[in-house]
């Protein structure tokens, strides 16, 4: 727990645009959502051959599309940053401890294990987040708000 705790740290302060992408994360799952009642719109009209509602939820589908596109964008974006931001401050972070490090340390280190185990790290972390944020947490909504449609 107190690993998430330093993790949240570093995007602490970035709490408008966490907002602004779990604003969009949920837009999308809406969006996703309201797809499914409009598909079964359209085999009800094309049973009965009603070419006016079946055009009217073609439309709504391509209207649901774009605007799923939007906040897509929007919530890639937002997350990217996020993630983006929390790296640099960890990078920062990092580098000033180096700094302060004795030249005993950098004497049992070599400096190309350091370099190599630092960068590794840091793109391991920043490769989590970044599916954390936009793949895992939106599905996870996603795949709660169908269970509750179906149900």
């Amino acid at each position: 727990m107190k690993l998430y705790g330093r993790l949240l740290s570093y995007v602490s302060g970035y709490l408008p645009q966490l907002v602004g992408a779990g604003v969009c994360i949920l837009a999308v799952t809406g969006t996703t959502l309201l797809i499914a009642p409009l598909a079964g719109q359209v085999f009800k009209a094309i049973a009965e051959k009603n070419f006016l509602i079946l055009n009217l939820c073609a439309l709504g589908v391509i209207g649901l599309y774009f605007v799923k596109g939007i906040f897509v964008y929007g919530q890639e974006y937002l997350s990217a940053f996020i993630v983006q931001k929390a790296i640099l401050k960890l990078r920062t972070r990092l580098y000033d401890h180096l700094q302060t490090l004795s030249l005993d340390f950098y004497s049992r280190w070599h400096t190309g294990e350091l370099i190599s185990r630092l960068m590794t790290d840091i793109a391991t972390l920043q490769t989590t987040l970044t599916n954390v944020l936009i793949v895992l947490i939106p599905q996870a909504i996603l795949l709660l708000g169908l269970l509750i449609y179906v149900f």
